[in-house]
Parts: C-alpha cells; sequence; structure tokens
C-alpha cells in the first residue's frame, strides 16, 4: 500500500492490472463489475497512537493479482519484548540475560497467505 494524502490506497500495479476504479471522490476501490475490491476505513484520533486504520481486499483478487504477476505475499510479524525492572535483582537474572542473548525475547514469525488460510 501506498500513504496518499493520509489514507492509505494499492499500490498502482494493483490498480492497473486489476482494473479497480474509485466512484467520485471516495477512496474504495471496486472491480469492473462495479463490485467492492477494496475497502479502508480509520477510526480514532488524530494522534497516530490513538488511530486504529483498516484496508481490506477482497482474497479472490488479492490471489489473481499474486498468481499473474508469479508472487506470493508474506506477512512479518516481528517484535521485542523488554523486561521492565522492578529495582529488585532477582535469582533469574543469569537466565534473562541468557534469553537476551540468545535473542529469545525477539518474537518473529513468517507466513505466505496459502499457510495462513489453511492454519
Amino acid at each position: 500500500m501506498n500513504q496518499f494524502s493520509g489514507f492509505d490506497v494499492p499500490a498502482p500495479a494493483l490498480i492497473e492490472r486489476l482494473k479497480l476504479h474509485t466512484r467520485g471522490r471516495g477512496i474504495d476501490f471496486f472491480d469492473c463489475d462495479d463490485r467492492p475490491a477494496t475497502i479502508y476505513r480509520e477510526e480514532g484520533s488524530l494522534k497516530e497512537a490513538q488511530r486504529v486504520s483498516l484496508f481490506y481486499m477482497r482474497e479472490d483478487l488479492l490471489r489473481s493479482y499474486l498468481r499473474d504477476t508469479r508472487q506470493t505475499i508474506v506477512w512479518c510479524n516481528w517484535g521485542e519484548r523488554s523486561r521492565q525492572s522492578d529495582g529488585f535483582e532477582s535469582e533469574n537474572d543469569a537466565g534473562i540475560l541468557s534469553a537476551i542473548q540468545a535473542h529469545q525475547h525477539i518474537h518473529r514469525r513468517f507466513v505466505t497467505l496459502d499457510e495462513l488460510m489453511s492454519a
């Protein structure tokens, strides 16, 4: 997706290949048969931490694009966990240090669309 004037839209390559269009000045896209293809919604304040946005694209359109362009979509879920000190030293500090040195505090998962849909 590309950022464009404060909202998310599909990349131009997706729009062109799937022949998507909008109606009027709307930001939702429709397919050649005028059926909804994408939906974008936002809720909350202008502050980023208090704003939620949702972009949805029909699975059949996404799969069609991926098949035609011989691509695979991969979802990367990555997050680093940190420990907040409570001011007390613990007998587990060596274990915590060992886990951090082994990068066990980093959550990482890579999943293809097919793996995600079959789970």
